[in-house]
């Protein structure tokens, strides 16, 4: 049973027009993988904490050749390095771990769904007009 609107000629479901009209500039969030966003914040904040961590590593490994390593400034220099690390361990992991378990959950989500091809039409990160932080949009392929 098909929407009367995808009846006539050159003209689509309402909701697939929808969808449609929310995509600006090329961008097409129904072409994104189940996990795509999430996989990459979890890659910006682990390369972003390693590059952190390597400028502070060497910023102290420099001030320590420039000022002789039982200097204070070599010293309080360590000390930021250790509290830096510290922060990571307590503060920037556990987000990171969060992130990755979402993603995970996403890609077996959309694992899921991919079973369902025939009789629907799933979106992975699509917006929804409704529900603006919906993950997953099932749709019957008729209403399309």
């Amino acid at each position: 049973m098909q929407s009367p609107q995808a009846d006539e000629p050159g003209r689509v479901g309402p909701i697939k027009e929808e969808l449609t009209m929310s995509f600006y500039y090329g961008y097409d969030p129904t072409a994104r993988v189940a996990g795509e966003h999430s996989r990459g914040i979890v890659r910006r904040l682990r390369m972003r904490t390693l590059v952190a961590l390597g400028v502070l590593a060497v910023a102290t490994a420099l001030l320590g050749r420039t000022f002789g390593w039982r200097d204070p400034i070599f010293l309080g220099s360590e000390v930021v390095v250790l509290v830096a690390i510290f922060v990571v361990s307590r503060f920037v992991l556990p987000l990171v771990d969060r992130h990755d378990r979402g993603a995970t959950g996403e890609e077996r989500v959309g694992s899921l769904l991919e079973g369902l091809q025939g009789f629907f039409e799933t979106f992975a990160g699509a917006p929804a007009p409704e529900v603006p932080a919906l993950l997953h949009q099932v749709v019957r392929v008729w209403d399309l």
